[in-house]
Formats: C-alpha cells, structure tokens, sequence
C-alpha cells in the first residue's frame, strides 16, 4: 500500500497527518492509514464485506466518527479489514463497504496497540494537495 500519511511529533500516542485531493479520498485514506497502523494489509484476504455507517455534525466529527466505526469491526467483530469502498458521502453521513477477514494469529502480526482514536486537535484543512487532517490515536 502506498502511504498516503506521515508520523507527526507526539509525546505520548501515535498521530499521523494525512493527505487526500478531496474529502472523499481524504477518508478513503484515514481509514487505509489506520488499518495500515494496525497490522500489514498485504496479509489480509478479502473474504468477508461489511457495512460501516457513521454521522457527524462537522466534517471532523463525521471524520472520528466513521475511524471510530472502523476500528470498532476490529477490536470487537475481530475483523482486520484491506479495503474500502466509500458508497455514500454527504455533509453529515458516510457509507462504505469494507473488505477483510477475521483476524488470525498464525498469519497477522499486531504493529500497534491502539485504544482508540481521539478528537485531539482535529482539523481538516486545505493543503497544497487538497485537503490534509491530523489525527491521533489513543495508545
């Protein structure tokens, strides 16, 4: 997977900053980031389709909301999870279909142990290549 975000200076947690053209790769590559912090997506077979639904007031919000969704099918559906496929983006909602497996420990290794994704200091904002957002994880 070409990365699509950066490692930023935290004293404690994990944070990244990442970059889309538009607010739907933007998303696309905030989940592709966390799933890419969580474990190797080169490992994952795409057996399995989900559903993930979120909603939010502000794009920041719809932002935490649908990671928070994402990461939600990992630690308690025991998925890990390759791809995404955004059905539906508005101002206040988001669909998409995930694609992955359940986790298996013969043949995926955990990078990072993550608690949770938190609002800290989140802001989407232009960029000189679209839009780019920091976000940080809770380890």
């Amino acid at each position: 997977m070409s990365k699509k975000y950066r490692f930023i200076d935290h004293t404690a947690d994990i944070a990244i900053e990442v970059n889309g053209g538009d607010i739907t790769s933007l998303f696309l590559n905030c989940g592709n980031a966390l799933f890419d912090l969580l474990y190797d997506v080169d490992d994952v077979s795409a057996t399995e389709t989900h559903t993930v639904n979120a909603t939010g007031e502000t794009p920041e919000e719809l932002l935490i909301n649908f990671l928070r969704e994402l990461f939600f099918s990992i630690e308690v559906y025991g998925n890990v999870l390759n791809d995404i496929t955004i059905t539906k983006l508005t101002e206040s909602a988001i669909s998409a279909e995930v694609t992955g497996e359940k986790y298996d420990s013969d043949r995926h290794r955990l990078r990072n142990d993550i608690k949770a994704v938190t609002y800290h200091n989140v802001n989407i904002a232009k960029s000189e290549c679209g839009l780019k957002v920091a976000i940080v994880f809770d380890t």
